[in-house]
């Protein structure tokens, strides 16, 4: 079921070579970024195209902060709840943002 809540959570990033080692037969370049939950946090079925943003040290306006657009989910082998905290893969924004700006609608 799709939650009518907006769920969110905190996740490290990964280096790139940690991930290589836990998934040996995807290639990963500048154009990933890995990332993974702890304490059963993590992404899940249904969260492919979601983002995952980077808050902006030094851009606090009142109690609200500004959030940069860093990755896109795209990829992930654990099932929610899934006791192995495996690594989700993202696209790297940046890596697209010439692709991007020149398809974009301004």
């Amino acid at each position: 079921k799709i939650s009518d809540v907006l769920l969110h959570a905190e996740v490290p990033v990964l280096s790139l070579d940690y991930c290589r080692k836990i998934y040996p037969y995807t290639h990963f370049n500048s154009t990933k970024i890995c990332a993974s939950g702890v304490d059963e946090i993590d992404i899940c079925k249904g969260d492919s195209g979601g983002p995952l943003v980077a808050r902006l040290e030094g851009y606090q306006e009142g109690r609200k902060f500004r959030y940069l657009q860093t990755g896109i989910i795209s990829a992930g082998v654990s099932t929610c709840g899934d006791k192995r905290f495996l690594p989700g893969v993202f696209t790297n924004v940046a890596s697209f943002i010439n692709w991007i700006e020149e398809n974009m609608e301004l």
